[in-house]
């Protein structure tokens, strides 16, 4: 990557870092989610209801 003389990132150069920065975080998002979803299937067959509410979806 060629050195930048010390300027400031522009909007579209900072842009560009949130855009990928948020990208990871939906993939880092979505696999925790997946996570949470299995260890809630896993409750659920154990019959281990200690909540009496139904998990909102």
């Amino acid at each position: 990557m060629p050195k930048k003389n010390n300027r400031q990132p522009t909007m579209g150069d900072r842009i560009d870092t949130l855009e990928s920065q948020f990208g990871a975080m939906q993939i880092t998002l979505a696999s925790v989610v997946e996570q949470l979803k299995e260890m809630s299937r896993k409750m659920d067959l154990q019959g281990s209801n200690h909540n009496a509410s139904p998990a909102s979806n």
